[in-house]
């Protein structure tokens, strides 16, 4: 069984400087793999804003996001988490696969671009349940080709599906945002373009972390 979810967006029409246009922004698509017989173990609570693991440090992060008195990492987070999904979980995941079951699931890229929102997207799986298990083959800033699998997760699947669309949703337009912030930056060379404080409400700390990693990197 295969669940595949995408992502849509509103975008800008697209712009055209000096003869390169560019496409806004790069989707990726997220697979559920169940695998095998649900295997025992022990139960995670599937909460969204409860469970939570302080041990994860910037330092590890391949670009810091940027600081300010009014970011809010954690709380950007927990907020995001709480509005998709509460305490209550995945409906259709709660009526269609068994409690215990564990699942892989894989990151794979729709479009050429550049990845970004991997450092976040291990705090969400961290913030709803530490035990789930996830590997990259790729870094923030990194390119990626169209069809590349560059991340998976292994846990349980009600706590997988709590997490992914929170995820997708930041990587997605994080992913963009740097992705055009390149197109645009070479297009307009030599001159330099400023990111200002023309951001979406609430989302300025991602969004501002979406251009350092493409400039960083």
């Amino acid at each position: 069984m295969v669940l595949t979810y995408k992502q849509g967006y509103l975008s800008p029409q697209p712009f055209l400087i000096r003869d390169i246009t560019s496409r806004f922004p790069p989707p990726l698509s997220f697979s559920l793999k169940l695998q095998g017989q649900p295997k025992l173990r022990s139960i995670v609570k599937m909460s969204a804003t409860e469970v939570t693991n302080p041990t994860i440090s910037y330092e590890s992060f391949a670009v810091k996001p940027p600081l300010h008195p009014t970011y809010d990492l954690k709380g950007i987070i927990k907020l995001a988490l709480a509005e998709d999904a509460g305490d209550l979980g995945d409906i259709t995941c709660l009526a269609t696969i068994p409690f215990d079951m564990e699942v892989e699931a894989y990151f794979l890229a729709k479009e050429d671009g550049i990845v970004a929102g991997i450092a976040l997207a291990e705090m969400i799986f961290n913030e709803v349940d530490p035990s789930l298990k996830v590997e990259w083959s790729k870094k923030d800033g990194d390119f990626v080709h169209k069809g590349l699998q560059f991340g998976k997760v292994h846990g349980r699947a009600h706590n997988i599906v709590v997490a992914e669309r929170v995820v997708l949703n930041f990587m997605q337009r994080m992913s963009g945002i740097a992705t055009l912030t390149k197109a645009m930056a070479n297009a307009a060379s030599p001159a330099y373009i400023l990111e200002t404080r023309k951001t979406a409400p609430c989302l300025r700390l991602l969004d501002k972390w979406a251009v350092l990693i493409w400039w960083r990197t």
